[in-house]
């Protein structure tokens, strides 16, 4: 982590904040499934799409596909 990730850590309990911040949706795969249901509907532009492997604390460890 950086310097400032780590101060934003103590300070906010997460280190992507303020300039470091990357606001995204993540869609999770659970293989036994998981039923949800909700009333909000959210409206968003996508503009960029990766399928990626995330480990530890929010590592990306490999991108599988990259589009915009």
């Amino acid at each position: 982590m950086t310097q400032q990730e780590i101060d934003n850590l103590k300070k906010y309990s997460y280190p992507l904040v303020k300039e470091l911040f990357m606001p995204h949706y993540a869609l999770l795969y659970r293989k036994s499934g998981l039923q949800t249901t909700g009333k909000k509907q959210h409206t968003a532009k996508i503009l960029e799409v990766q399928f990626v492997e995330i480990v530890g604390f929010s590592k990306i460890n490999q991108v599988f596909l990259s589009r915009t």
